[in-house]
């Protein structure tokens, strides 16, 4: 092969090795910014899960609070119905035996005042249920009047009261520590439903740059199969040159053993010689 023909093949080759490293130079670009848009996402994750993670701890405080309300709640319940019972027995024990009990009036006063409420009654009918409901209360009232004048029965009633009050606030401080875990728990659920769709663009722009990179590793090892070759053919070339140099002065040489032959052919048959004759003689001298 000439040196022409290695000169052509070498170009060829040199467009192939350019071709290869501006594809391995952009896949080196798109592998920057899929990394890029990965860590991104992975810091977001980070900073998400720890916020989640905040959540978590501050549902799970309140939560212990919840917990301590319901027993406090569950004492004081416990409370109200036991004094609820000695209440009962008070009032058994010191209002009058004949007539009808209290209990069972306001039972019944209950049931008459929804009677008078959802039903449609004639004047007559409606005179008789208001005479009869105000009776009742008549009984209700000196009943409960009867009781309020003893001293151990309106201390009891008095005990029930802030106890069923202490109850009642124990259960909204349940309520409240409920929703606020439940505030927190909801935000918890929101951050972790979020950390797993960013992670999952952190595991696409991943995979994104495992593809880029592998693709920029193949395209770089072609380019530098190329750059071998050019230098393999830079060798050959060189080699072309040197040998036609060689082979170049070989001729000259051979031209000028032969003309100085000529000379001293010249010189043993007497012929005259010439001004290049004599400059040829001189320089072998």
């Amino acid at each position: 092969m000439d040196i022409e023909e290695l000169k052509k093949k070498r170009m060829k080759i040199e467009k192939e090795a350019r071709k290869y490293m501006d594809e391995r130079n952009r896949l080196n670009s798109e592998t920057k910014h899929w990394s890029e848009i990965r860590d991104k996402h992975n810091k977001e994750v980070r900073e998400l899960l720890k916020d989640a993670n905040d959540k978590r701890s501050r549902r799970d405080e309140i939560n212990e609070k919840v917990k301590a309300a319901k027993e406090e709640r569950r004492v004081f319940n416990k409370d109200v119905r036991e004094l609820s019972l000695e209440v009962r027995n008070l009032k058994k024990k010191y209002l009058p035996k004949d007539g009808v009990p209290l209990r069972k009036l306001k039972k019944e006063l209950k049931a008459l005042e929804f009677k008078q409420q959802t039903s449609v009654l004639s004047s007559s009918k409606e005179k008789e249920l208001v005479d009869l409901l105000g009776k009742i209360r008549s009984q209700i009232e000196e009943k409960e009047n009867l009781l309020e004048e003893n001293k151990e029965v309106r201390e009891l009633i008095t005990q029930l009261t802030d106890v069923k009050e202490k109850a009642e606030t124990a259960h909204k401080q349940v309520e409240k520590y409920a929703d606020e875990a439940q505030v927190e728990h909801d935000s918890m659920i929101e951050l972790y439903n979020t950390v797993d769709e960013i992670r999952q663009k952190a595991d696409d722009a991943q995979e994104k740059f495992v593809k880029a990179k592998l693709a920029a590793d193949e395209a770089h090892n072609v380019y530098i199969s190329y750059l071998n070759q050019i230098r393999d053919l830079e060798k050959m070339i060189s080699g072309v040159r040197q040998q036609k140099q060689i082979t170049k002065k070989k001729e000259i040489e051979e031209k000028r053993q032969t003309k100085i032959r000529e000379v001293f052919d010249k010189l043993k048959s007497g012929t005259k010689l010439s001004t290049e004759d004599l400059m040829i003689i001189q320089k072998e001298d």
